[in-house]
């Protein structure tokens, strides 16, 4: 019972894993470059519960996922801004 309960834990692992991408994740200061914001700005939205996603891997460790970086930002774009519009 307890070789199966460990084997269970191991797919369960691999699973949350291949779903999360860990190995993805950009630390704070990465994500601000890519936004082209400061890293306290990240934090004043953080605080404020308006920035992107973030996934918080300690106390004071915090990571972005950079496909939540992406939806954050086409949220914020005009409906009306298209990117194939003629001037």
């Amino acid at each position: 019972m307890r070789n199966d309960r460990i084997s269970r834990s191991a797919s369960y692992n691999e699973c949350v894993s291949a779903a999360i991408n860990l190995d993805a994740l950009i630390s704070e200061t990465a994500a601000a470059a890519r936004l082209g914001v400061s890293h306290i700005t990240l934090i004043r939205w953080r605080r404020k519960r308006s920035g992107p996603r973030h996934v918080r891997m300690g106390e004071h460790s915090i990571r972005y996922h950079p496909s939540d970086l992406a939806a954050w930002i086409e949220r914020r774009t005009s409906k009306d801004a298209s990117p194939c519009a003629s001037s």
